[in-house]
C-alpha cells in the first residue's frame, strides 16, 4: 500500500496481511479512525518489509487500548506519526517515529512524544498536514530512499536535511 488515505475505518484491522512469506511495503499512507477498537495495521511480512512514513490518527477520543501497529521481527517499521490515542504500545520495534502523550514515548532510536494538537495543521478538522512548528518536522529517518510524500512533493525537503515523520513532508 503507497499514497493512500483511509478515512474513518472501522471494526478491526484497516491495514493488514501476510503470512511472513511475503515482502509487504506500506508507505506514505494516513489512517484515519473515530472507532477506538479499530487496530490500523498488522503486518507479518517477510525480510525486507516496510512499515515508513504513515499517519495513523484516531479521532475517537475515547482510550480502549486498540494497538496501532503490530509487525513481526521481519518488518522494518520507521518514521511514522502514532496519534492514535490509545494506551497499547505498538507491538514493533519502531524507530524515528513519533508518538501521542496517550501511549508515551516508545523504546528505539529517534523517537518522539507529543501532544497530536502541535502535530498537524488543523486536527479538529482533519487536516493532517504538518503544523509549522511540528514536531514531526525533519524528524524522520535520514538517508532513506524514499523520494516523495503522499502527495508526490519531494523528500526530505530542504533536499539535505532529515525527512519528516508522516506521511506528509512540509513545505
Amino acid at each position: 500500500y503507497e499514497r493512500n488515505r483511509f478515512d474513518f475505518v472501522t471494526n478491526g484491522v484497516a491495514l493488514g496481511g501476510g503470512s511472513g512469506n511475503g515482502v509487504i511495503k506500506i508507505e506514505n499512507n494516513v489512517i484515519i479512525s473515530s472507532d477506538y477498537f479499530t487496530d490500523p495495521l498488522n503486518v507479518n511480512g517477510a525480510v525486507g518489509s516496510t512499515v515508513r512514513f504513515n499517519t495513523l490518527v484516531n479521532i475517537g477520543g475515547v482510550d480502549m487500548g486498540a494497538n496501532p501497529l503490530y509487525c513481526n521481527a521481519n518488518v522494518y517499521p520507521t518514521s511514522n506519526i502514532n496519534a492514535w490515542h490509545s494506551s497499547s504500545a505498538p507491538v514493533c520495534a519502531l524507530r524515528y517515529s513519533l508518538f501521542d502523550t496517550t501511549v508515551g514515548l516508545q523504546p528505539g532510536t529517534g523517537n518522539h512524544v507529543g501532544d497530536p494538537s502541535t502535530f498537524f495543521a488543523d486536527l479538529d478538522r482533519v487536516d493532517l498536514h504538518l503544523a509549522p512548528s511540528s514536531p514531526a518536522k525533519q524528524a524522520g529517518e535520514p538517508g532513506t530512499d524514499l523520494s516523495t510524500d503522499i502527495e508526490g512533493n519531494p523528500r526530505p525537503n530542504p533536499a539535505a536535511s532529515a525527512p519528516d515523520v508522516g506521511a506528509y513532508e512540509a513545505p
